[in-house]
């Protein structure tokens, strides 16, 4: 009872710390983030507040725990497509590419600097910041993947005695 208390605190709070290293990154080291960026923070910010509603409940809601590793699968997804794009093996999306004007020929000078101000400045496939030789979002990743596993282990260990009380019957 208590090791699944410490579970999801445990991998709560670590999807917290990714949440304040990516916040601290940006508001106080000034590293801008990309359009990816931005989306691979919001399963962590449902799997914190996810945990919060666990944590005032006080109980072992295993929809909860599934929940979380759908959306720890979602990070997975979207962390791996981000380290595609960074290595040059996906195309990043529209908002995440520089602006092309090869193909604005008949465009007004106001249009096209509307158009390329309202683009966000930083690109997808540009590493900003690395440590050890791996970007953030490839730390994402790692740091995702084992907490997919993690979900799945704290997800067995909580329906594991249900599932032992119930063949004995």
């Amino acid at each position: 009872m208590k090791i699944n208390f410490l579970n999801y605190v445990f991998l709560g709070g670590v999807s917290l710390a990714m949440l304040m290293f990516a916040l601290v990154s940006e508001y106080i080291f000034g590293y801008q983030p990309c359009a990816l960026c931005i989306q691979q923070r919001y399963p962590h910010v449902l799997i914190v507040a996810l945990c919060l509603i666990i944590f005032i409940g006080q109980k072992k809601i295993s929809t909860i725990y599934a929940l979380n590793i759908l959306l720890i699968g979602i990070s997975v997804i979207l962390a791996f497509y981000h380290v595609g794009v960074e290595n040059n093996i996906f195309v990043g999306p529209e908002s995440c590419s520089p602006y092309d004007l090869s193909n604005n020929l008949d465009k007004s000078p106001k249009v096209l600097l509307n158009e390329i101000l309202s683009k966000p400045m930083i690109s997808c496939n540009l590493v900003s910041w690395s440590f050890l030789n791996l970007s953030m979002a490839s730390w994402n990743l790692i740091l995702s993947v084992i907490l997919l596993f993690c979900w799945i282990f704290s997800l067995r260990q909580l329906i594991k005695p249900y599932s032992s009380s119930s063949t004995s019957q």
